[in-house]
């Protein structure tokens, strides 16, 4: 009965993305849960900043609470959020508890992997580990996420691994220190036995990150990203990348998350996707049906089904793959940030050689 649900639900919001309907009868297919906690690594890209942590507690009297009826509906829900949420206390039995709570859902977590030393996943279920880990060498790893773990995360993946309703992922953010790195990486997943990679570009949010970032190493990017395809085709590896820096036709995709995905971070906001600028409801305030259908959210979905975006999807990647050839795509949304950020760059264009049609 509880898989029926979650299958009609899944049927009923893919209709409705494809009609482009603005007020929802379906719940979105995956929840994501904001799972703030401190950070044990120290990664040059890293945006930063003091959060709430996330507990145990926490998610029984605000998560379950206002999202009970919603999580059970769903196909997938996502622990994530800035730092290492498996350091929480009473790791284990949070794992067991939404076992029972959430038994038919997909849970994925997001990790740097050192933690997994002490975490034990319940030997029923589904979930997902996507783990950060950047670098196919000790040296690199630890020249990119400040500590010296590569060794014990590698022991860690090894020990997972054997625990067959586990799947792993390895996630590498593409900055100048590890461009050169892709091919490597690749091979170490194979040795590992891991059938799923992803690259990302690495968001700017400061202004060091424009030293680091890829966006001025377009041809090397595209000659490794090719090189890449090849490979993993070859290794039977299914790799993730984000688009080449190139010119796009039909390069205008209707953006699934304001119909098929709810992020709320543990202090009650929620933004319309992982990328968001603003907050579109907070759980504190309003109930998750108000929020969902409110007219903010009906105003996204119809922007983006007439493809008449507002100013910050239209800059978008997962709007328009054309704007990975645009500095301003690569920037953090957050207002205040994007707004310094384009203001330094646009100021110092010749240092980064960057033309005008590059930058916004």
């Amino acid at each position: 009965m509880a898989d029926d649900i979650i299958k009609l639900n899944n049927l009923l919001n893919k209709f409705e993305l494809l009609k482009g309907k603005t007020i929802l009868k379906s719940v979105p297919t995956t929840i994501g849960v904001g799972t703030h906690f401190f950070c044990n690594a120290k990664c040059v890209f890293c945006l930063g900043g003091k959060y709430p942590n996330f507990s145990f507690n926490g998610y029984k009297s605000f998560f379950e609470k206002n999202l009970t009826a919603v999580l059970k509906k769903a196909l997938n829900v996502d622990f994530h959020g800035y730092g290492e949420f498996l350091l929480m206390p009473n790791i284990n039995k949070f794992l067991k508890y939404i076992d029972k709570k959430i038994p038919n859902q997909t849970k994925t977590f997001f990790t740097n992997g050192v933690a997994l030393k002490n975490v034990t996943f319940p030997k029923k279920g589904l979930y997902n580990i996507v783990i950060s880990l950047h670098a196919s060498n000790k040296e690199l790893h630890k020249k990119i996420v400040g500590i010296d773990k590569f060794d014990e995360i590698i022991s860690n993946i090894k020990r997972i691994k054997k625990q067959k309703n586990v799947r792993i992922s390895l996630c590498s953010i593409l900055t100048k220190l590890n461009i050169n790195d892709m091919e490597n990486f690749i091979l170490l997943a194979k040795k590992l036995n891991i059938k799923n990679v992803i690259f990302k570009y690495m968001t700017i949010f400061e202004y060091k990150h424009f030293d680091l970032s890829v966006f001025f190493n377009k041809k090397l990017v595209n000659k490794n990203f090719t090189k890449i395809s090849n490979l993993s085709k070859r290794l039977g590896i299914n790799v993730v990348l984000p688009p080449s820096f190139k010119k796009y036709k039909n390069s205008i995709c209707i953006c699934p998350s304001p119909w098929d995905y709810f992020y709320v971070e543990n202090q009650g906001n929620v933004n319309k996707c992982i990328l968001a600028d603003r907050h579109i409801g907070n759980l504190n305030k309003n109930s998750f049906n108000e929020i969902w259908n409110n007219s903010a959210y009906q105003k996204l979905r119809e922007n983006l089904f007439l493809q008449k975006p507002d100013k910050i999807c239209k800059k978008c990647i997962n709007y328009d793959k054309n704007n990975v050839n645009k500095i301003s795509s690569h920037i953090t949304f957050r207002p205040d940030t994007y707004k310094k950020l384009l203001d330094y760059i646009i100021k110092n264009r010749k240092k980064y050689g960057l033309k005008t049609e590059e930058i916004i």
